[in-house]
C-alpha cells in the first residue's frame, strides 16, 4: 500500500478488512450471536487490519432501558434491537476514540472506515458531527469534483490517515 501501490487509487488495492470490527469478545460482547471477533479494534489494527466496518445505530428509547438516547455500534438488523438489555452494543464515540488513539500512536498508517449507516433513520447529521469531533483531524476529504478514489500518496501528502 505504501510503496508499490502508492500511485494506485485505494479501491484498486487489497486491504485486510474487519466486518463489524467493534463487535468483539475483548470489548464486552459476550454472546456468540452478536460478537464477530475475539480481538478489540486496537488489537485488529495492531495485527494489520486497515479497513474497519462500523454499524452505527441511533438508539433513542431511554424509557425502555433507562439510558440516554445515543449513537451506538450495534450488530443488529434494526435499531430497536440495540435497545434490548440482552442485546450488546457500544457507544459510537467510544469506538471512534479507540481508533483516534491508535492513529495518534501510529502516525504513518492509513485506514479506511466503512460505515453501514443505513439504519440511522434520519440521524445521519449527529453521526457526521461525532465523526468530525473525534476523527476530524485525521479525515481525508476528497475534492468537491470527486471522480476517483485517492491514492495512498495523495492521502499521505495531505497528512491524513482516515478515508
Amino acid at each position: 500500500r505504501y510503496n508499490i501501490s502508492k500511485f494506485e487509487p485505494i479501491n484498486y488495492v487489497s486491504w485486510l478488512s474487519s466486518h463489524n470490527a467493534y463487535s468483539a469478545f475483548n470489548q464486552g460482547f459476550t454472546s456468540p450471536l452478536y460478537a464477530n471477533h475475539h480481538f478489540s479494534i486496537t488489537d485488529q489494527l495492531n495485527a494489520g487490519v486497515r479497513h474497519l466496518e462500523l454499524d452505527p445505530h441511533f438508539a433513542g428509547f431511554p424509557y425502555f432501558i433507562g439510558r440516554a438516547p445515543a449513537l451506538r455500534l450495534c450488530h443488529a438488523s434494526n435499531s430497536f434491537l440495540c435497545e434490548l438489555p440482552t442485546y450488546e452494543s457500544r457507544l459510537f464515540g467510544f469506538g471512534l476514540r479507540e481508533i483516534a488513539e491508535w492513529l495518534i500512536r501510529n502516525p504513518g498508517e492509513v485506514i479506511v472506515i466503512k460505515l453501514d449507516d443505513g439504519k440511522l433513520n434520519g440521524f445521519e447529521e449527529p453521526m457526521r458531527i461525532e465523526i468530525d469531533n473525534i476523527l476530524g483531524p485525521f479525515l481525508y476529504r476528497p475534492p468537491a469534483n470527486f471522480t476517483r478514489w485517492p491514492t495512498m500518496r495523495e492521502i499521505k501528502m495531505a497528512k491524513k490517515q482516515v478515508v
